[in-house]
């Protein structure tokens, strides 16, 4: 090479060396805002779901609290039921009983009314038998024991309407009691049903996530990795496009030195056949050769001349041929050689991207397993 050409190669050097820098500063850029957005898409489905989790978790509880202040609502109706109708029995008991101890009473007065009424008529046995002081004195001893008998009466009287009143006021608060039960049951069976309808929205949503979460993270893995393909792409272009460029310079070096080989060679040829011819003339004189013979001589030494002149053009012509085919092999040797590393890349990153692919899935299946146990667990 000349200087200017080592040069033109030095600069041509820098200039895909610029060239690759400046791609790869491109391509670490993209990735690096690719790994920034995926974060944010994990983060952002992370919210999301926690937003679901908080909206159902206040529908959740919204609902619980309706359910217990409609159940609070039914059991102060109740109790303000059982309270009037408490009072109600209670007075119509307290009048009726009052009723029928005054008409009780009212019976026992009139049967002492009558005893007495017996002992003072004159028609009774007791005039006829006993005197007036004896009469008086079995009378007060009549009326002691009718009174005593009255008393004992009354008691009974009293306790079995105490016993009335008792068993109609607990046939009441038992009725109202049974309704209250049933209230209570019913707001259980209500408040059971709606927590595993929460168990079960919440199983939705955490099932929901975790195909989410793989779904995405299989979504960025093959962005990811078409990214890494594109950029590969790129690169074999550019290292495409540089080999080129290097080997047009190369191609253009050597048809220019052969240009000059071309242009050199006979201005060389001329030079050393004048000199040959020169010294054999001179051989010629010395020989003290003939006119005729010199000149037979001359035309072998013109023709020897000539084939010698076509024998060595031919071979400059073989030797250009040859720089030129192995320049072409060398490139073209180069070249397969290139697309080849590339090809190996492409099917490394296509390889790595099926291995991930399925180390996700696998990771997936051993998850969603495990989530499937969580729940039955949960369930039990």
């Amino acid at each position: 090479m000349t200087s200017k050409t080592n040069y033109e190669y030095i600069i041509l050097k820098k200039e895909a060396h610029r060239e690759f820098r400046r791609l790869y500063h491109l391509e670490e850029k993209r990735r690096q805002q690719l790994l920034v957005r995926h974060e944010f898409e994990i983060d952002e489905q992370r919210q999301e779901f926690r937003r679901k989790r908080e909206e159902l978790m206040r529908k959740y509880d919204g609902e619980l609290q309706a359910m217990e202040q409609k159940h609070n609502i039914e059991i102060e109706r109740e109790n303000i039921l059982l309270t009037n109708e408490y009072n109600k029995k209670i007075k119509q008991l307290k009048t009726d009983q009052e009723k029928e101890f005054k008409q009780f009473r009212e019976q026992l007065r009139e049967q002492i009314k009558q005893i007495k009424r017996e002992y003072d008529s004159p028609t009774s046995t007791y005039h006829n038998s006993q005197t007036l002081k004896d009469r008086k004195e079995h009378l007060k001893r009549y009326l002691t024991e009718k009174e005593d008998e009255s008393y004992v009466r009354e008691k009974e009287f009293l306790d079995n309407q105490q016993q009335i009143y008792d068993n109609q006021l607990k046939t009441i608060e038992n009725y109202y009691a049974k309704r209250i039960e049933m209230f209570e049951k019913q707001f259980q069976i209500k408040k059971q049903n709606l927590l595993k309808l929460n168990e079960q929205e919440l199983w939705d949503i955490d099932e929901l996530e975790l195909r989410s979460r793989y779904d995405l993270l299989r979504k960025q893995t093959k962005s990811f990795y078409a990214l890494f393909r594109t950029m590969l792409t790129q690169q074999s272009e550019k290292e495409l496009q540089q080999l080129d460029e290097q080997i047009r310079f190369e191609r253009n070096t050597l048809e220019a030195r052969l240009v000059d080989d071309k242009r050199e060679w006979p201005k060389l040829w001329k030079k050393m056949q004048k000199t040959r011819t020169k010294q054999f003339r001179q051989q010629l004189i010395m020989n003290k050769t003939s006119s005729e013979e010199e000149k037979k001589l001359i035309k072998k030494f013109e023709t020897d001349e000539y084939e010698r002149y076509r024998i060595h053009e031919e071979r400059l012509k073989e030797k250009h041929y040859q720089l030129i085919e192995n320049l072409h092999s060398k490139h073209q040797a180069t070249r397969n050689e290139l697309l080849f590393v590339q090809r190996q890349k492409l099917e490394q990153c296509i390889e790595y991207e099926t291995r991930k692919l399925q180390e996700l899935q696998s990771t997936f299946e051993s998850d969603w397993m495990e989530f499937r146990n969580t729940q039955k667990t949960r369930k039990l």
